[in-house]
């Protein structure tokens, strides 16, 4: 599969907030990595606790600046305060406790504020603070944790995280953690729906898309995430259903219409493939989507919608707008061979397979038949 920051995702820690998503099918010659939308609750530290102790001004005072505290520093501040004020003599356990719940809230969100420059110094291209940023929030996850295991947002935050550097199979262990401490917590399923996605476990990742919609039936994320589920699971038409909600939702995105059009692509309904993707070219000129119909117009069996040279014009667009991708060149050299290309088919085609990060039997099957001056059609997938 072949990362393509579609929203920045939105950077992903930003996204991991807002819960904008948009995605994209996983197909054959279509294959991307849906980068996945997560989503995080409100949270406040432990409740302030009536005092009736001793040191309960000073304990009152630390309290009052959690609601303020916004920053690392702040947060790195407040450790620092309780961890003072764990020394002072004679403090009762009630004020003892309090103050671990407290510290464990600090520690959760300074963990969760340090994860935020993650996605900052990746832009950057600094890799050693990045990973100096993962091991910091790390090592608060893991204090928070010890302080207080029953607290959920801990493993929300550090799913988050893991997600946010592609480890998967850890990010759902940690929503599922989530999930048996917060059974009612839809944006665990949600989220973990996401990571499930993300490990080809689709079976799975439709069971909590559905939880989520049998509680939230109008929630168009899962909705979007059922569709691309029931997609990888072969359910032609149910996915085509939701996509049909989701661009009625959302018209103005492109990605709604384009992820309709590859079902209907599959499908094998030409025309409705056809107007889905100019209509998402209408939206906006994504290189991607240059590259969907550039793939329709070279490989459509349907002589309406066959037109070689024009595909060969919009797959070189999607690289010229967006660089080169094994999936793109693949769709280029499936270009020149319909067009009668062959040589040059063979030679791009080399090229995508070597810069797939995994073998791809579709492209070499594809280079097979450009070995013997054959173009490649599709087949209906129904």
């Amino acid at each position: 599969m072949h990362s393509e920051i579609i929203t920045a995702k939105l950077g992903l820690a930003t996204a991991l907030c807002n819960r904008h998503a948009v995605h994209m099918a996983l197909t054959l010659i279509l294959a991307i990595l849906v980068i996945p939308t997560f989503r995080v609750d409100a949270q406040s530290p432990a409740t302030e606790q009536e005092a009736v102790h001793n040191h309960a001004k000073e304990i009152a005072a630390i309290f009052e600046r959690t609601k303020v505290a916004s920053s690392a520093k702040d947060y790195s501040e407040i450790i620092d305060s309780i961890d003072d004020a764990m020394n002072w003599q004679g403090l009762s356990n009630n004020n003892r406790q309090y103050l671990h719940s407290l510290k464990a809230w600090a520690h959760d969100l300074r963990g969760w504020k340090r994860s935020e420059f993650v996605e900052f110094f990746r832009a950057a291209n600094n890799q050693p603070q990045v990973e100096l940023a993962v091991e910091q929030s790390f090592a608060d996850f893991a204090i928070a944790s010890e302080l207080d295991p029953n607290r959920w947002q801990i493993w929300m935050h550090r799913g988050m995280l893991n997600a946010m550097i592609s480890e998967w199979e850890k990010a759902i262990q940690d929503f599922s953690a989530v999930v048996e401490r917060d059974e009612k917590n839809l944006n665990a399923y949600f989220n973990r729906a996401e990571c499930l996605y993300q490990v080809g476990k689709y079976a799975d990742a439709l069971a909590n898309y559905n939880h989520v919609l049998k509680i939230s039936p109008s929630d168009l994320q899962a909705i979007t995430g059922r569709a691309h589920a029931l997609l990888q699971l072969g359910q032609l038409d149910q996915a085509l259903e939701d996509y049909h909600v989701v661009v009625k939702l959302k018209s103005d995105d492109p990605w709604s219409h384009a992820n309709r059009g590859d079902v209907h692509m599959q499908l094998g309904d030409w025309s409705s493939a056809y107007n889905d993707y100019n209509n998402a070219l209408e939206v906006k000129q994504e290189p991607d989507v240059y590259r969907r119909m550039a793939w329709l117009l070279a490989t459509c069996p349907d002589e309406e919608y066959y037109r070689p040279q024009a595909a060969i014009e919009l797959a070189r667009k999607a690289i010229e707008a967006a660089g080169e991708t094994s999936p793109r060149l693949d769709v280029l050299a499936a270009c020149l061979a319909s067009a009668g290309y062959f040589e040059d088919a063979r030679e791009v085609q080399q090229q995508a397979v070597a810069l797939a990060d995994r073998e791809n039997e579709g492209q070499l099957q594809r280079m097979a038949l450009y070995e013997k001056d054959e173009a490649y059609l599709q087949s209906i997938k129904r």
